[in-house]
């Protein structure tokens, strides 16, 4: 057993040397590393020789456990002349030394066979030793079945490993096992196979569930959750491959065709679901993905556990504190809700959304509520990137779901909203995460939710409260946000939202025209608001135009500084100052005409203007001097320096003879 023992310290080494390797990888190259650790020769240069010895052994030693792992009832299908390193007289004696060692083995193959691109390179006698496969095979045949026997043999060591209750693992080991399950199924050959394998995929998703259940370490249940993406991403990538050579296949099919085979060549109804769109629990690769992600949430965040009002107990109304490693895997599961529906049928999508939706904004309005005493931005970004997803799905465009779609998000929309008011046990959302909800909806979503009259009214009425806030970074965020939703919108969408609220920005800008006490402490608000406001002129139609320069222009104007005083202004106000400027000389092209009409009727207006834009021009005089200069002092400092040397001895009286 001592060759099992080394074949164990190698798998080790090899497993500590890819990590450092995949570490150096991803970190910047430090130029103190020219000639330091990096110069050295690194431990994966070390270990790459012994390799192709090393993986066969690896090999071998695998399928002893799995032999050896065997209930006694099966006994009698071991091998009988023993295995690879055991003999059939040692089987009670070296089961221990197996067990002892199987996990870093384990690892180290499927880092081997990852790395490879599961190539069978190296490892072809081995593996046609214990290969059903005839010598004569074609290449490609024989190349699948030794895959599959590896692919096989590992996965069902992991499944039986995680699934088995009588088995005790540490958690060291578990996360071993499942950085092997990642390892192996990221591969582009295996996740050929389990894409294609429903049943497979689900039971491994059936175990991962398990793990989520029994491993309390949030480093092990990360790991689990990168098992579950492989899973699911190669079941994506599967379907849209099928899709891919369906649409293929009737591009190439006469019109002609019957139109019996027209209703069996219609993509839309592949993935889970089918035609009808029933998700059945039992075959579902979704439905096990969801009771994953369920499972998670539920844990880190009980009041979204569907169940818990029936166990007796009392569920907890709010969160208030999480961890930014469990944040992070509540991140990771919502990202994985927002995909589900493209592996499925059409009309099996929309029987997942419902479900997706209310389990995103749940985590949504639990991580975001203003008694949480620690929110996570990790985690509500994951939400709004994965509404986003959502409302950017191609679903929305099909003529028979794209309907449904609609209404669904739209629904989930007005959730939000009636989540951010505050109740008896709840204290409402946070101000800045309801904007950003509301602006990706009405920015990314489909037209009809910033069509809908009630949604209009509603999301007034919260711009409104918002801009009321005594918070400068709600104010803030307030201006930038609903800029943004009426700059995406049309004109005659985008007017309900400005007739109700645009006065309230506008009205800021006129009081700051007269009274610039607090200047300095606002400029990132102002900043916004002039930006709000141009945008709102190149909304306007040309009747409404005019009147919306005579407002903007005096402001601009208002805010610049005598060119007597500008020296001697604190910088915030230079820079308003600059920045006026610079919209003014650019609204003036824009709009010639009524720029021209506004500056005619208010002498002050252009005296002050032209004062100002003469004071620019002169400054970058200055400055291009200035630089100039500098650059001619850098040239001369560039040339040879003159002799410094000087002659002590007087040679003017000296005459050749």
């Amino acid at each position: 057993m001592e060759k099992l023992a080394v074949l164990g310290a190698w798998a080790e080494v090899y497993i500590v040397a890819v990590e450092r390797e995949h570490e150096k990888e991803t970190k910047p190259p430090r130029e103190e590393d020219e000639y330091g650790e990096s110069s050295r020769e690194s431990l994966l240069s070390l270990v790459q020789p012994e390799l192709p010895t090393l993986s066969q052994n690896w090999l071998g030693a695998l399928r002893d456990y799995a032999y050896l792992s065997l209930p006694t009832e099966y006994s009698s299908q071991l091998p009988s002349d023993g295995g690879t390193f055991y003999h059939p007289d040692t089987i009670d004696s070296a089961k221990p030394h197996y067990k002892k060692r199987w996990t870093p083995i384990l690892h180290a193959l499927a880092i081997w066979l990852h790395e490879t691109g599961f190539s069978v390179g190296e490892m072809n006698k081995e593996s046609d030793k214990n290969s059903s496969v005839p010598a004569n095979a074609p290449a490609n045949m024989k190349r699948d079945e030794i895959n599959s026997d590896r692919l096989y043999l590992i996965l069902g060591i992991c499944v039986e490993a995680l699934s088995n209750p009588q088995t005790v693992l540490t958690t060291h080991a578990v996360n071993g096992i499942l950085k092997a399950s990642a390892a192996v199924l990221s591969s582009d050959w295996p996740k050929q196979q389990i894409g294609a394998d429903p049943i497979l995929s689900k039971e491994v998703l059936n175990v991962m569930h398990r793990v989520f259940l029994t491993q309390e370490n949030v480093y092990t249940q990360l790991l689990a959750v990168k098992v579950v993406k492989a899973v699911l991403l190669a079941g994506k990538d599967c379907l849209q491959q099928d899709r891919t050579k369906l649409k293929e296949k009737e591009l190439d099919t006469p019109t002609s065709t019957s139109s019996e085979s027209e209703d069996t060549s219609d993509s839309g109804s592949m993935g889970d679901g089918g035609e009808e769109g029933d998700i059945i629990p039992e075959k579902s690769v979704v439905y096990a993905a969801l009771e994953v992600c369920l499972c998670v949430i539920s844990r880190q965040i009980p009041a979204l556990n569907p169940s818990a009002p029936s166990t007796g107990f009392q569920v907890p109304t709010r969160l208030t504190k999480m961890s930014e490693e469990n944040c992070s895997l509540v991140a990771s599961i919502v990202l994985i809700l927002a995909d589900l529906p493209n592996m499925c049928s059409k009309n099996g999508s929309t029987s997942v959304l419902p479900t997706v939706l209310f389990l995103i904004t749940g985590v949504l309005r639990e991580m975001s509520n203003k008694g949480a005493e620690r929110k996570s931005p990790v985690l509500v970004q994951a939400c709004l990137t994965a509404l986003r997803t959502l409302c950017s799905s191609s679903f929305l465009e099909d003529e028979d779901v794209g309907s449904k779609w609609r209404e669904l998000l739209r629904s989930a929309l007005v959730t939000v909203l009636q989540n951010s008011k505050p109740s008896e046990d709840k204290p409402g959302m946070d101000e800045v995460t309801l904007l950003a909800t509301v602006t990706m909806f009405l920015v990314w979503g489909p037209k009809e939710i910033a069509k809908t009259p009630f949604i209009q009214k509603q999301c007034v009425t919260m711009f409104k409260d918002c801009w009321e806030s005594k918070s400068p970074e709600v104010q803030l965020k307030c201006l930038q946000m609903f800029t943004s939703v009426i700059q995406k919108l049309d004109t005659k969408d985008a007017t309900p939202y400005i007739r109700g609220v645009a006065a309230k920005f506008l009205e800021y800008l006129l009081i700051l025209k007269d009274d610039k006490s607090g200047l300095d402490s606002q400029q990132a608000l102002v900043t916004a608001s002039l930006n709000f406001a141009e945008v709102l002129v190149a909304k306007a139609e040309d009747d409404k135009r005019m009147t919306l320069l005579s407002l903007l222009l005096p402001v601009l104007v208002s805010f610049l500084v005598d060119e007597k005083k500008y020296s001697s202004v604190s910088k915030p106000t230079q820079a308003i100052h600059d920045d006026c400027l610079q919209r003014l000389v650019k609204i003036g092209p824009l709009y010639p005409e009524q720029f021209k009409n506004i500056m005619m009727s208010h002498a002050d207006l252009k005296l002050k203007l032209g004062l100002a834009i003469k004071h620019s021009q002169t400054q970058l005089s200055s400055q291009k001097k200035r630089e100039e200069a500098a650059a001619n002092q850098q040239k001369m400092s560039q040339l040879p320096a003159k002799p410094t040397i000087a002659l002590k001895t007087n040679f003017g009286n000296f005459a050749a003879s």
